[in-house]
């Protein structure tokens, strides 16, 4: 449709054990996106965007479906140099789930802490 190419990774595991045998047919310099499914730990991001690196690839940035949207974790893309967007969020899920009363204003109070420590026991009464 775009009339550009584009390549299929299942993870950056395929990078370093060459099964990608099309990401050695793209000169170093090429600028690249990656496109993933959700942001939840950054980690596929971030190491996807390192073996494309490695190869000599320019990472543009990444498009997303869904991302949490937790501090933590946008501030580790950020150091590692990935600009994403995302055609979802968790707070704007959250934000639908209250105008349609799928949720109370107060659990959606709670998703806004879970954003900021999503480890911290979320579902735990306190």
């Amino acid at each position: 449709i775009l009339n550009i190419p584009m390549g299929y990774m299942w993870s950056p595991i395929d990078a370093r054990a060459g099964t990608n045998n099309w990401l050695s047919s793209i000169p170093a310099g090429t600028k690249v996106v990656i496109i993933d499914d959700v942001i939840d730990t950054g980690a596929t991001l971030i190491s996807t965007a390192n073996e494309l690196r490695k190869k000599g690839l320019h990472v543009v940035g990444a498009i997303c479906i869904f991302s949490y949207e937790i501090e933590s974790v946008r501030q580790k893309l950020i150091e590692n140099d990935i600009h994403y967007r995302m055609l979802t969020s968790f707070e704007a899920l959250s934000l639908v789930g209250v105008q349609t009363g799928r949720i109370t204003y107060e659990e959606y109070l709670k998703t806004l802490e879970y954003q900021k420590n999503p480890y911290k026991g979320f579902f735990n009464e306190q």
